[in-house]
């Protein structure tokens, strides 16, 4: 999916979704499935399935943080009544444009562009003589290239990202409210300690 997977797909997918979203923003799979179907080419119906319960495993704390104490989950739900926030399902299919082929050209842009700098703590760990201490700056140097190569395509795509969680999502220029800013969350969880 991800090599025909476009913004103005996920435009029009997204749109579609919020206006048969809840009034909580909540969608079932099955409008999911109809929708990715209709306007994802190579969508199948397994896919879409996949996908929506991908999320919902991977992601169910991100997505239970909108109810309240006096709303209960029920994991026992058959699959036709599950349902995820709509805003943070679509920065979820959104991030499946990060793909290798995408990988590859964020990692020859940010070497070139270098904006965090880590080119520079590279170079000046090349003085080091013990084995030991280059193998592990060589897999620190990895581990932050592959978090700065994330992070440059979130910042890259960000205004798609805000689009999506917006309630004007063909505006271009996106105002949120403090409730669509949240549904960010998801990009921007903080870790517990």
């Amino acid at each position: 999916m991800a090599n025909k997977l476009t913004s103005n797909v996920l435009i029009t997918t997204f749109t579609n979704l919020n206006l048969l979203s809840s009034i909580d923003y909540k969608i079932k799979m099955q409008h999911w499935i109809d929708q990715s179907r209709r306007h994802m080419p190579g969508m199948t119906e397994q896919d879409a399935t996949i996908y929506f319960l991908a999320y919902k495993t991977m992601l169910e704390e991100v997505d239970a943080q909108n109810f309240t104490s006096a709303v209960t989950v029920n994991k026992d739900a058959p699959l036709s009544e599950l349902q995820v926030d709509v805003r943070c399902f679509a920065i979820f299919i959104a991030m499946q444009l990060y793909t290798q082929q995408a990988r590859d050209n964020e990692t020859s842009k940010i070497e070139q562009q270098d904006s965090w700098g880590f080119q520079n703590a590279q170079s000046s760990s090349h003085h080091l003589s013990s084995p030991r201490q280059k193998t592990t700056s060589k897999l620190t140097a990895t581990g932050m290239s592959k978090f700065s190569i994330m992070m440059h395509f979130i910042k890259n795509n960000l205004k798609l990202f805000l689009r999506l969680v917006s309630t004007d999502i063909h505006n271009t220029e996106v105002s949120l409210t403090a409730n669509e800013f949240n549904s960010l969350r998801i990009l921007f969880k903080p870790q517990q300690i």
